[in-house]
Order: structure tokens, then C-alpha cells, then sequence
């Protein structure tokens, strides 16, 4: 069973995430306000969890700051946490045209990845954002994308970080467990 700090960013989806965490049976989660962070907590937990979170990603500067003390430990972003992370290497924001919230698209997996274990290729996904990564750095890995050809999963070269733009752990999302789960079992 492994341990897992999720990092709020006082996002209303908080709780659903930390619940649909602890529904794989693999982990237990302990809820962390962003503005609460103690890095002296952090070789407590196996792994941590950005959530998503209200604004633009540039507001939570105490998650960059914690980010150079996880550069070794397992980081999941999901959708501004999946933000920060692509900023936190040298990618940029891009604010879409229209907005996607509460919208359903496509995942297209681009690479095969042990995240994608009997995940369909093509399942839906559940989106909240009106900012997207763009010009990522080659150290970033896009694992897939929606079918406007939008950055939706991420993956560190060198550190085991990845992120999530989608919910997961929305209804909306047909294998959000799966995905999660397969995360989970990669720590």
C-alpha cells in the first residue's frame, strides 16, 4: 500500500481525486493545502499528487519551489498540476480559443507506456482547462493527446514525473481507475 500526498491547490475536485485514489486499493492519500507544504513531510510519502486547481499555475509558486526537492520521487500532475509540471521544465502556457469545460474528447496514445496498459486507445476523457502546454522541452515526453492534436499526457526523461490535462477521476473519463491505477503500480 503506498502512501501519497496530494497537494490541493483548493480545487473542488480535490476530494473526488482523492477518492478515486484510494477506490484503486492501492494507496492511501493524505490531502495537503499547497500554502500548508512542509518539505520536511515529504520522505513520509511514496509518491505526490498536484491537483487540479483554480487560476493559472503561476499563483502556487510554494509547488515550484517543492518541485526541486522531488526531482527523484514519482510526481502525477493532473490538469493544472499537469501545467506546472510542463512549466517547471521550460514548456509555455497557451490559453485555447474556446474553452473545455466540462467537455469530452479523445485520448490518442502517441507512444506505448505502461500507463496505457489495457487502457482503449481512443477512450474518453473529461476536460476542465482553457490553458493547454505548448513548446515543451525535449526532456518531456508526449504521451498522448486529444483529437484537436491538444497535449494531454506527459512524461519526464529523467524524472518520474507525469502528467495528466484530463480528470481522471471525473465520470466523464471511461478508464480514469485504470490509468490511475496503472500510476500507482509504476511507484
Amino acid at each position: 500500500m503506498k502512501n501519497l500526498l496530494l497537494i490541493d491547490c483548493y480545487d473542488s475536485f480535490t476530494d473526488i481525486l482523492a477518492q478515486t485514489l484510494e477506490n484503486t486499493g492501492l494507496c492511501r492519500v493524505e490531502i495537503c493545502p499547497y500554502d500548508a507544504l512542509n518539505p520536511l513531510q515529504f520522505p513520509f510519502y511514496d509518491a505526490f499528487v498536484l491537483s487540479p486547481g483554480p487560476g493559472l499555475p503561476y499563483e502556487y509558486p510554494q509547488i515550484f519551489a517543492a518541485l526541486q526537492q522531488l526531482k527523484d520521487r514519482p510526481v502525477l500532475g493532473i490538469c493544472m498540476g499537469h501545467q506546472i509540471l510542463g512549466l517547471a521544465c521550460g514548456g509555455r502556457l497557451q490559453h485555447l480559443s474556446r474553452v473545455n469545460h466540462g467537455q469530452t474528447k479523445h485520448l490518442k496514445q502517441l507512444q506505448k507506456d505502461v500507463l496505457f496498459k489495457d487502457i482503449s486507445q481512443n477512450t474518453a476523457i473529461g476536460l476542465y482547462h482553457s490553458w493547454v502546454l505548448k513548446d515543451l522541452p525535449t526532456q518531456l515526453s508526449v504521451l498522448a493527446c486529444s483529437e484537436d492534436n491538444n497535449v494531454m499526457m506527459i512524461r519526464h526523461e529523467n524524472y518520474p514525473w507525469v502528467g495528466f490535462q484530463f480528470h481522471p477521476e471525473s465520470y466523464m473519463t471511461n478508464e480514469g481507475v485504470n490509468l490511475l491505477s496503472n500510476w500507482i503500480k509504476m511507484i
